[in-house]
């Protein structure tokens, strides 16, 4: 989902892709997944923001109805020709009207999420109220003139004025207003162009600018309608039906005939330059979608690619490639448009509002293409298929995490996908590990990870919801794991889903996968941590040939972590010439032990933490027919695991001058980084290297000298 959340404690993640150049890109960078969705903003929003988080109640509450449609009318016209930010420049007025069926016996009264607005009147079944209700304790109750039953419908129609001086939902910005200071190297002020109104509500932001049922699982039709200065345009959710102009002013008419969740629902008013894009539909490239780009005149007008410009059009350059791609693998685009605005000063990275993105400008400057990605795969998982209760959000922002990485490896290939795969792996050790509570039913109170404090749950909803789709997308195979999605979204098409149900689909078209899906769901969604791995391997020679006799444990001790988990493992055996076998088992114990026929002795056996969500303790190999093999009894590397960014060395002694080749190999068996190359004489050597620029998780450091392979495993943390 979206809500590509920027965190304050965060630093800005510049992420290049350059697709021309074939540049593979900086992923393993250690913080969460959502470092994309990073941007320059005023810290002072974030103070705003907080002073109403109690505001909100995330429960699931139920109530006695089913909104079918809203018909919102919001007057920006004032507003935004005035000038400042707060008190009368920042107030207008709107209606709602609200078509609702009612599915309970006996309701009298109606009560619907509104906080801070000024109710003006209210109109039942087109009789107004003699007495205008105002929201208490936000809630706003409207009693019936008669009683209702289930299958009747009902409309509620109320005016009323936005009069809130903080931004929570609604959002407004001055011209040239001051956001922040570009990092180096350009280190240049960065200031908004224009006068911006947006809203942005994930997760409970509607209720404070307009009356509604706030909660995802109640998704109604939407026509939107906002009356603008002639010279600002503003788009929003759904199909642009009508303009109506007269002298000074302009109202755009967008409409979505497809449920939307009220926290996808979103205007952006600007003095924007349009352009657009247009994508051919997989199934039918006759049948054309507009993609709509809402961006500032400079940032249309910019040609520069290094940093220094928001340059859109570069930007956007490969938005219909991606609903191409993510149309493959998920299904058809869902939708009949898709747009997206950048706006300033922005929390978020970008907002995955339904067929109406918000990004924020910065993206367009650092060119990010993962960010974009993230969102646009949020039109299925979140937008078309949306999380039944709060505590279901995982599946929305694992999905579209997962897809950044899906994208990745459509741009560079399978191995830049594992590669990335590592990046919330990395950030799952570094923010909490074992220590992390289960990923399903975080604390309402937590889902507000704009709060530093609240990181771990960005984590787990992010980066560990990532992995859960990438195991079982490892553990099915592509064919069955992207099948089931389709049917998924198929069958939950413009309605919403838990996580039961989401578990109940895999199993439905996944009846014998290699691990029980109930336990699967129990051991990595309701359960917390993940398994903790010691490996001790002795080999041994055989007629010419070498076995490998591993000896696997799990050792993590946690109250909520199981003491087994059922998984599938991949050994990983590297020789002096840093060839790879691998051999996949069953682990369903405790402790167990696994014999494995190898053609040659390795230097290194451990696990492939890019198939399971793990950690590695302890890994002892014992070579015993060829101690000159591993000489890990002549190399000392310190620390170990050593931090990133800290020193790190080696010491080692050569017996006789020769070539000496100190190279570190990563857990895919490719070569990280090359410490030294060249001729040594008899005697000890000390060599040291940064690892500021490693990735968490498993490495080994191998030294090869005249036919001769010393190696030492050691790890990075952060």
């Amino acid at each position: 989902m979206k809500r590509e959340l920027i965190l304050i404690a965060l630093a800005m993640i510049i992420f290049n892709l350059n697709i021309l150049a074939e540049e593979i890109p900086g992923c393993l960078s250690g913080e969460p997944s959502l470092h994309y969705k990073h941007g320059v903003f005023s810290s002072g929003n974030y103070g705003k923001l907080k002073e109403g988080l109690g505001l909100y109640d995330m429960s699931n509450t139920l109530r006695p109805y089913d909104v079918l449609k809203y018909d919102l009318y919001l007057d920006w016209h004032s507003m935004l020709s005035a000038q400042g930010t707060t008190g009368p420049d920042r107030q207008w007025t709107g209606s709602n009207k609200i078509t609702l069926k009612i599915d309970s016996a006996s309701v009298s009264k109606l009560d619907f999420d509104a906080v801070g607005l000024l109710i003006q009147s209210v109109e039942v079944d087109d009789i107004k109220l003699n007495v205008t209700p105002q929201p208490i304790s936000n809630i706003l109750s409207i009693p019936l003139q008669k009683t209702y039953n289930p299958g009747d419908t009902a409309v509620i129609s109320i005016n009323y004025k936005y009069v809130t001086d903080t931004n929570n939902g609604f959002w407004l910005y001055p011209k040239h207003y001051f956001v922040n200071v570009w990092q180096p190297p350009f280190n240049d002020s960065v200031f908004t162009e224009e006068r911006v109104a947006y809203m942005s509500n994930e997760p409970n932001g509607s209720r404070f600018w307009m009356p509604c049922n706030d909660y995802p699982h109640d998704k109604a039709e939407a026509t939107i309608s906002v009356k603008v200065p002639l010279a600002y345009s503003a788009g929003a959710n759904g199909l642009l039906t009508n303009v109506y102009m007269d002298a000074d002013t302009v109202v755009y008419i967008w409409h979505d005939d497809i449920p939307i969740s009220t926290y996808l629902m979103s205007v952006a008013a600007s003095k924007y330059k349009i352009f657009s894009h247009w994508y051919h539909r997989i199934t039918n490239p006759a049948d054309s979608v507009e993609v709509m780009y809402y961006v500032w005149q400079k940032d249309y007008d910019a040609t520069k690619t290094d940093g220094s410009e928001f340059n859109a059009r570069n930007s956007f350059r490969n938005t219909t490639t991606m609903m191409e791609y993510f149309s493959g693998l998920f299904g058809e685009f869902p939708f009949k448009k898709y747009g997206m605005a950048a706006v300033l000063d922005f929390l978020m990275g970008g907002m995955e509002n339904q067929t109406f993105t918000l990004i924020n400008r910065n993206w367009l400057r650092y060119d990010d293409q993962i960010g974009i990605a993230h969102e646009l795969s949020h039109q299925w998982l979140g937008d078309m298929m949306t999380c039944k209760t709060w505590k279901d959000i995982w599946i929305h922002e694992g999905g579209a995490t997962l897809s950044e990485c899906l994208w990745i490896e459509k741009s560079y290939g399978r191995e830049v996908y594992l590669q990335q795969m590592l990046n919330p792996r990395a950030v799952i050790l570094k923010y909490g590990g074992l220590k992390l509570p289960p990923m399903y039913g975080i604390p309402d109170s937590s889902l507000f990870i704009f709060d530093p404090d609240h990181i771990w749950a960005a984590v787990l909803i992010y980066d560990k919801a990532s992995w859960v789709y990438h195991m079982l997308r490892t553990m099915l195979g592509d064919s069955a794991f992207f099948g089931t999605l389709r049917q998924m979204l198929k069958t939950y098409a413009y309605s919403s889903i838990n996580t039961e149900e989401f578990k109940n689909t895999f199993k439905k078209y996944n009846p014998n996968p290699q691990v029980d899906l109930d336990t699967c769901f129990d051991q990595w969604v309701y359960k917390a941590g993940y398994p903790v791995f010691s490996l001790t391997t002795g080999i041994t020679e055989l007629s010419g040939k070498y076995k490998a006799t591993i000896n696997i444990s799990q050792v993590q001790k946690d109250t909520l972590v199981p003491d087994v988990f059922n998984v599938p493992i991949r050994f990983v055996f590297m020789d002096k010439d840093s060839a790879k076998f691998a051999d996949t088992v069953l682990m369903t114990k405790r402790s167990q032990v696994f014999e494995v026929n190898l053609p040659f002795i390795p230097i290194n056996v451990t696990l492939d933490t890019t198939h399971i969500l793990c950690e590695i303790r302890e890994n002892i190999l014992s070579v015993r027919e060829n101690e000159a093999i591993t000489g890990n009894n002549e190399l000392v590397l310190y620390p170990n695991p050593v931090s990133a960014g800290k020193q790190c060395s080696v010491d080692f002694r050569v017996a006789g001058s020769g070539k000496v080749n100190v190279k570190i190999y990563n857990s895919l068996g490719q070569i990280e980084k090359e410490i030294y190359s060249g001729y040594l004489s008899n005697g000890g050597y000390t060599f040291n290297f940064l690892t500021g620029d490693m990735a968490s998780g498993n490495y080994m450091l191998v030294i090869n000298h005249d036919g001769k392979t010393l190696s030492k495993a050691f790890c990075v943390i952060r």
